[in-house]
């Protein structure tokens, strides 16, 4: 009779535990699926507790034109996670004697400008701690292949930003040069180095180096999703993001690569020590190690988390090691995944959360697909008023004035959104407040009068140059266009 009691409560500790995951897993699911319905999530998406997958499965399109489903095993481009794989294969070569943490880039590349290659180390090239200008100040063409030794000729004019080891400022040439370096020192090229060192060890049948122009089956497409009729994305050269952002993958193979943080499967329990541990703001080598962000200011909770971009292509890998949870989030249309993440978080630690807001800024592209811009224009502005069912974000508005101004050529439409989030935003700058910048580096009335400036109008230009720096008077860039425009 004792054995049958016994029986019983084993029985039903487990029933109940089972009953616990599905109800976390139904959560999840109908968060992320509230998220899909208001066009602010398009992907896939796995949820492990205790490394047991209680949630894989997908949301939206793979390809819009065939309406061919997102499933969990469908491969998105993986943006900057592909910096987390690099850094791997580096610390390989220095357990095989090929390199040094404390060695410089000169010691491997005596082609590269002595004057940065000889104060940077590989360490520092990891942690984004090297003072390299990033591709962004560059004259790149993505859409067009490069040589290595011609990207890397790019940095002989341009000085080192901050003496190396000393700030922290997030960069993808660092791995690039890291990439370099690895094919120099194996005579193999990146992409033979990351199979045979850690996708056919690991078994990541469904990762890889992202050849645009190759027939890869299940291969998601990436969408601009942020005007009235989604565009697809632009070409993008794999030789361009190279080991800094080349790779695809899938969420279950994230999930594996998320579990290789516990031990030591690839390098030794002393380089992986070294691999994940923190210095500025967090950062590791390209993982970010903290207690949870996500949480409340008491959760003592530590998150390895790593999120990636590659145009509209947006990733996210989240593991809680103590308690072998992971979280991995991939979307082909550019959502703002991180939030949907801290949400799934609080799910799993059954712990309160605000229930997701509309964008506004997809609300309005809805909005000028059914009533047209001007009358959309007025809608939306009365829509702002309810912030319980919405949310303001410039940076989604200047997207999709981007999207308008530099894809599709209709300078118009870009200046009817920048009015818009000009009248969302009156004159409210503040150096030390993100939102008040439109959380991008650039002032609106700057980007305006950029606008201005391209279909002619030299007076309206000046105008939003002068706001700019009025409002900006450590806008150089607006200060100096306004000189030039005056001495006309």
């Amino acid at each position: 009779m004792q054995i049958k009691k016994c029986a019983l409560i084993l029985f039903l500790i487990v029933a109940a535990s089972n009953v616990i995951a599905q109800t976390k897993a139904q959560k999840v699911e109908q968060l992320l699926s509230q998220y899909f319905s208001y066009g602010q999530f398009n992907g896939t998406v796995l949820v492990a507790e205790h490394d047991k997958v209680i949630l894989k499965r997908g949301w939206g399109y793979a390809n819009f034109e065939w309406m061919i489903p997102n499933t969990a095993d469908t491969k998105f481009r993986i943006g900057s996670i592909t910096k987390t794989f690099t850094d791997m294969l580096v610390f390989q070569q220095i357990e095989k004697g090929k390199l040094r943490l404390d060695g410089h880039i000169s010691d491997y590349l005596p082609d590269y400008p002595k004057q940065q290659g000889e104060q940077v180390t590989i360490h520092q090239l990891m942690t984004h701690t090297s003072g390299l200008p990033d591709y962004d100040v560059m004259d790149i063409d993505y859409s067009h292949s490069y040589p290595h030794e011609k990207i890397l000729a790019m940095f002989d004019s341009l000085a080192l930003e901050f003496t190396p080891g000393t700030k922290f400022k997030y960069t993808n040439s660092g791995s690039f040069v890291l990439g370099v370096i690895l094919e120099k020192i194996t005579g193999k090229t990146y992409e033979q180095l990351l199979k045979e060192n850690i996708l056919q060890p690991m078994a990541l049948k469904n990762t890889g180096y992202d050849h645009s122009d190759y027939v890869l089956e299940k291969r998601a497409t990436g969408y601009k999703v942020f005007i009235p009729q989604p565009l697809q994305d632009q070409y993008i050269d794999v030789s361009v993001p190279y080991a800094a952002y080349g790779m695809y993958s899938t969420c279950e193979d994230l999930y594996q690569w998320s579990r290789a943080l516990d031990g030591n499967q690839l390098i030794s329990k002393n380089s992986m020590k070294q691999y994940l541990e923190p210095l500025f703001n967090n950062w590791a080598c390209d993982w970010v190690i903290k207690k949870n962000p996500y949480g409340e200011a008491t959760d003592s909770t530590v998150m390895i988390i790593r999120g990636g971009s590659n145009g509209s292509f947006i990733g996210f890998v989240a593991r809680i090691v103590n308690d072998k949870n992971s979280i991995v989030l991939l979307d082909n249309t550019g959502s703002s995944i991180e939030e949907i993440i801290a949400k799934i978080v609080a799910i799993l630690y059954n712990k309160p959360y605000q229930p997701p807001r509309q964008s506004l800024q997809i609300a309005f592209a809805k909005l000028i697909r059914e009533h047209g811009m001007a009358a959309a224009t007025e809608k939306v502005k009365k829509l702002k008023q309810d912030t319980a069912k919405y949310y303001l974000r410039g940076s989604e508005f200047f997207k999709m004035s981007y999207t308008y101004r530099f894809a599709l050529n209709d300078l118009e439409s870009a200046i009817a959104v920048l009015e818009l989030l000009r009248d969302f935003y009156p004159g409210n700058f503040d150096p030390n407040s993100a939102e008040s910048t439109i959380k991008t580096q650039v002032n609106v009335y700057g980007a305006l009068a950029d606008t201005y400036l391209q279909i002619g109008q030299k007076e309206k230009a000046i105008e939003y140059f002068k706001k700019a720096v009025e409002l900006n008077p450590k806008d150089s860039r607006a200060t100096e266009a306004l000189k030039k425009l005056e001495a006309k």
